[in-house]
């Protein structure tokens, strides 16, 4: 994992049916994104990639919108965290949603 991580609480229970990123490039310069720049969810000390960004470029002055439905994630028996990593996303900025099911 690079070192530009926040982790966020999510809750008990329920599964994930989809993860949406939305990043605005507001940089005068086209960026790329690692294998490592996506959405994760922390539990029992692993972390597991829900939102890949590898090779995606977001061109300067634009916003992007990549999403990934039908999330196969584990379904967690305690608190999992949310994980967001934009190491070297330099001048963009990041908004995720998650869609998550409850029973």
């Amino acid at each position: 994992m690079t070192a530009n991580k926040v982790y966020y609480h999510a809750f008990v229970g329920g599964s994930i049916k989809g993860v949406q990123m939305r990043i605005q490039n507001i940089s005068d310069t086209d960026i790329t994104c690692s294998s490592t720049n996506g959405v994760y969810y922390t539990f029992d000390g692993r972390d597991y990639q829900i939102l890949d960004l590898g090779g995606v470029t977001i061109p300067a002055g634009t916003t992007i919108v990549h999403a990934e439905d039908k999330v196969q994630a584990l379904i967690p028996n305690h608190d999992i965290k949310i994980m967001v990593d934009t190491a070297g996303l330099v001048g963009c900025l990041a908004m995720v949603d998650v869609t998550w099911e409850v029973a």
